[in-house]
């Protein structure tokens, strides 16, 4: 099975309980995301009628906590997942470089990723 980082978007690897709970995770950040877009959208639309500021106001703050609060689900999520799948990981992913590899290379992954890129394409300069 292939090394697999900190918020590594395939999980196709895993375990069909692990990719049952990747799924509600993602399920619940879908649905603040859309919260708080609705609740900045109704807002905006409560501050066309002077009467209606201060509920326009309150959808602008609950809108904005749950912006706010979409990374902190990300994070849960990674660090619930993490706990069922490997330390290594977790530990490789947050190391110095922050390369999928456990920071052996020294590379960051776009930089592995750019440098497999450059090995496929056929010399140029022949």
């Amino acid at each position: 099975m292939a090394k697999r980082g900190f918020f590594w978007p395939d999980r196709s690897g895993q375990s069909e309980s692990y990719q049952r709970r990747y799924a509600a995770y993602e399920l619940v950040y879908t649905l603040v995301d859309f919260l708080a877009a609705l609740l900045f959208v109704v807002g905006s639309v409560l501050f066309f009628f002077e009467s209606y500021q201060t509920p326009a106001t309150w959808c602008f703050l609950v809108g904005s906590i749950f912006f706010a609060a979409k990374p902190t689900i990300r994070l849960i999520r990674e660090v619930r997942l993490a706990e069922h799948g490997e330390v290594s990981e977790l530990a490789g992913r947050l190391s110095p470089g922050g390369s999928s590899d456990g920071g052996k290379s020294g590379q960051s992954g776009r930089a592995q990723a750019e440098e497999t890129d450059k090995s496929k394409r056929p010399d140029q300069h022949k």
